[in-house]
């Protein structure tokens, strides 16, 4: 029986086709898995704390309809002035914040924002922002950033997804900029977070190694795998909190030049494999430093020839050779003291305590070094 491959083809799922593309090209199909997340975790506010421990802002708005910061958390997307939260009139920047208490950290990879209900909403819409996470209040890890996030519409609601493996009491949205002018302020009708609710795991990595050098730290580590790519994470306290300083990094090495030479800092490395972020590898640390020059060997006369024809022989190490040569030479550029003294040692009659020998510099003709052959 004769088959008709190119009609049979024609009738078979789009579906079992895509298996079938993805089985010949040696691809996963996990790979194109759709992640998962969970309802908004953010209980309904009903007041700046209630029924979570606290809600903060940089400032609210206050007029007849009372822009409270927690109507940002109230659950309501379209309640126009009723339901918004907004800055004093003039202030382009804000920030607002939630805590989950104690006892309740989140692990949030997913958040939304809902422009406010109201004509030209646009206006008071952020433009830019960081969203972040703390474990303290204090200190503030950046999760994700935005930068120009244009043409909102009314009550508009935005999803927004990054990777993140830490469980974080606090977290903040931090706006840098509205779409609107000075004549407008920061107004946001309504924020969710989301948890990833089917998180797969992926390893930390392991085994890593923080080498020092001249303002540089060389870092190492064993690759993870199901890993895409990693996230390194530094501070100059032990245990943290750490900042991030690279992310997307391909390969188990890096490089930090951001390094200031005689500080000691503390790094850790994840495993990052779409939004999925893996725990903290083990803390390794180190301390740049610029490398130190052996002092010389060896020893020399020096022979000083003055204006009048006198000459003075020294008989030194190179040592303090060197170091009468480098006033020398700094006297001669306008820097350091018009004399110098040549220590004696006990080359000379005695016995004395100490015997120096001061030359002016103005008096100098010539000086000569002749250094000793060294010993074998």
């Amino acid at each position: 029986m004769t088959i008709n491959l190119k009609k049979e083809l024609r009738l078979l799922p789009m579906a079992f086709l895509l298996v079938l593309f993805l089985s010949v090209c040696g691809l996963s199909s996990s790979v194109y898995a759709q992640e998962v997340y969970t309802e908004n975790v953010i209980q309904p506010m009903t007041s700046n704390n209630s029924p979570s421990p606290q809600v903060a802002s940089s400032s609210n708005f206050f007029d007849e309809y009372q822009y409270m910061s927690y109507k940002v958390f109230n659950g309501v997307k379209n309640g126009g002035k009723e339901d918004a939260w907004a800055v004093k009139p003039g202030a382009i920047t804000g920030w607002v914040s939630l805590d989950f208490g104690a006892d309740n950290l989140k692990t949030i990879t997913k958040y939304t924002i809902t422009s406010y209900d109201y004509p030209d909403s646009n206006n008071y819409a952020p433009k830019s922002w960081t969203f972040e996470g703390s474990s303290n209040g204090q200190d503030w890890v950046i999760l994700d950033k935005r930068e120009e996030q244009v043409d909102w519409e009314r009550a508009e609601t935005r999803e927004y997804t990054f990777s993140n493996s830490v469980a974080y009491r606090y977290y903040k949205v931090n706006i840098s900029s509205i779409n609107g002018t000075i004549q407008s302020r920061v107004a946001i009708a309504e924020i969710e977070m989301m948890e990833l609710a089917n998180r797969p795991s992926i390893d930390a990595p392991t085994n890593l190694v923080a080498v020092g050098g001249d303002s540089k730290v060389d870092l190492s580590w064993t690759a993870v795998s199901g890993a895409t790519n990693y996230n390194i994470k530094r501070s100059t306290t032990p245990g943290g909190p750490y900042t991030t300083v690279a992310s997307s990094v391909y390969g188990t090495t890096y490089k930090d030049t951001t390094v200031i030479n005689g500080t000691t800092y503390y790094y850790v490395v994840t495993a990052v494999n779409g939004p999925v972020e893996s725990a903290n590898s083990n803390e390794a640390s180190a301390t740049p430093q610029a490398p130190v020059t052996p002092p010389p060997t060896g020893r020399a006369i020096l022979v000083v020839t003055l204006d009048t024809g006198l000459e003075k022989e020294f008989d030194l190490s190179m040592t303090e050779v060197n170091t009468f040569i480098a006033w020398y030479e700094g006297r001669a550029t306008g820097t350091g003291p018009a004399s110098y003294a040549i220590d004696k040692h006990d080359n000379n009659k005695g016995p004395f305590k100490s015997r120096k020998d001061y030359v002016i510099f103005n008096k100098i003709l010539t000086y000569e070094v002749n250094e000793y052959i060294p010993a074998k």
